[in-house]
């Protein structure tokens, strides 16, 4: 009897899935139990929409309309919240919820990215680039931060990683998949736009790709099944024209709201607050007079709302140089991704630094950016091989669109984490030849081991040594810190 040719996989790599999922979680676990927010309904390193999330879900339990029947924000998170808030027993009545509980659940959910994020780097690069890129994710501090707040990224960025897995399966493939596979894969591509607007055209470039070849050799029908992806989208707008439509019957602001809108109203407001003689590129609402919140029955916010492109693209017709130092400025902030470190201590920038309003908090020390040149080193290392090239071809892609989104709105690092994981590979191949380098002394194990080792201890100690930190920033008229403003954070040893 022959024996097969095939080499059979050690069975680590037969349950990497499970082993990243499992490992992720348990970090995000101890990151979690760290710090002192760990049952606020926030997270201190990141408050962004949270109170926004926390009422639209308490809304949807109560059976009250998202945002009064106003689509001032996408839908999905909220609704996804409310879910958690009735599995850990949510207090309607009195809004009570378990936040820590919650927190717990968006953590699971978020640590299947991880598992799903291996899935998907298998076509292009070797086990052991995987496994570094993974623990690489896991240990990040920034998405150690997405996965316990309740806000959109972390769960946007686990449904896209399963997305990215079977997209890089159907490509890798050429041939068409199962049609419940790929009615499942569009489904959930066409929901992403829910979670974040401003990923709607990259997510159609991720529903499109695959079916190229697929389409060359004229399959049609089993392209039609792929028209799911229109879905939830055509759905919300449905929602959108039956509500805004009631509302224009029942209300009477100085100008109609538009009927027809597939995600959201903000677009033209956000333009606008983003691209004026005054902005610095990080989020304020300093353009909207009389008050910071949005009031549409001020003549001077409904405008804006409704025609903010407007004044935004005179600004920057009529003063291109300002507008190229304000886009500078926005990249500025949202490469400083770059700059996070990793480890519950965001290693080696330290948990003293500034949180920017409605982004994610980053220390002042700029360590992190000594890592810039072994990124470079690891996509030089990769120049000749046709499989990382296209793996570098998607991460340049992806990455130019998320910049250009951020060229016309606000500067914010948390942009950044949406695509930064895609660089990670050329990171993880860097370090790989420092193992090799290390293994004319050292035993690869021993090394693996060791760090093992160090991150276990370091994690295990945190999470029985809760932090304590002093906020400070611009007060409320009740005294309390503002949220949405500038908030310095300084650790407390």
């Amino acid at each position: 009897m022959k024996r097969s040719s095939q080499k059979k996989e050690p069975i680590w790599q037969q349950h990497l899935f499970w082993i990243c999922v499992l490992g992720a979680f348990s970090i995000r676990i101890c990151f979690l139990l760290s710090n002192q927010d760990r049952a606020w309904p926030f997270s201190i390193f990141y408050y962004g929409d949270s109170r926004h999330f926390y009422e639209q879900a308490l809304n949807v339990l109560t059976g009250k309309q998202l945002e009064n029947g106003i689509p001032f924000h996408p839908p999905a998170f909220p609704v996804v919240l409310a879910g958690l808030y009735r599995l850990v027993g949510a207090n309607i009545e009195t809004g009570a919820v378990s936040h820590l509980a919650v927190k717990v659940f968006l953590a699971l959910i978020n640590s299947f990215s991880v598992g799903f994020l291996a899935q998907t780097l298998k076509p292009f690069f070797n086990p052991r680039i995987i496994v570094i890129s993974c623990t690489l994710f896991t240990l990040h501090f920034g998405y150690s931060v997405l996965a316990i707040a309740p806000v959109s990224e972390g769960l946007y960025l686990t449904l896209l990683m399963f997305c990215l897995w079977q997209t890089a399966q159907f490509w890798s493939n050429r041939a068409a998949p199962p049609y419940a596979q790929e009615i499942l894969r569009c489904l959930v591509l066409g929901t992403l736009p829910l979670l974040r607007a401003e990923s709607l055209f990259w997510v159609t470039g991720l529903w499109i790709l695959p079916w190229i070849p697929v389409l060359r050799s004229k399959q049609f029908r089993r392209a039609l099944v792929s028209m799911v992806f229109f879905l939830p989208v055509g759905f919300w707008t449905l929602r959108n024209y039956q509500s805004l439509h009631r509302i224009n019957q029942t209300q009477s602001y100085s100008e109609p709201l538009p009927q027809w809108v597939p995600l959201t109203l903000y677009g033209p407001l956000n333009l606008a607050l983003a691209n004026h003689p005054g902005a610095d590129g990080r989020f304020s609402p300093s353009l909207l007079s009389a008050s910071d919140h949005l009031d549409l029955n001020n003549p001077q916010h409904l405008e804006l709302l409704l025609h903010g492109q407007k004044p935004a693209l005179h600004f920057i017709g009529n003063h291109p140089i300002d507008f190229l130092n304000l886009v500078l400025n926005k990249w500025a902030l949202t490469l400083r991704v770059f700059n996070l470190g990793y480890g519950q201590t965001n290693f080696p920038n330290g948990l003293t630094g500034i949180r920017n309003p409605v982004d994610i908090f980053v220390g002042n020390k700029g360590w992190g950016l000594l890592s810039l040149p072994l990124f470079f080193w690891g996509i030089w290392q990769t120049r000749k091989n046709p499989k990382t090239k296209q793996w570098f071809a998607f991460t340049i892609f992806q990455s130019l669109y998320f910049l250009a989104i951020t060229a016309f709105f606000f500067g914010y690092t948390r942009q950044g984490l949406l695509f930064f994981w895609a660089w990670l590979p050329f990171l993880a191949i860097s370090l790989d030849k420092a193992l090799d380098w290390l293994q004319r002394w050292i035993p690869a194990k021993i090394t693996v081991w060791t760090i093992a080792a160090i991150v276990l201890c370091l994690s295990l100690w945190g999470t029985f040594s809760t932090r304590n930190f002093r906020a400070s920033g611009p007060t409320l008229p009740n005294g309390k810190l503002n949220p949405d403003a500038e908030i310095q954070l300084e650790i407390l040893e």
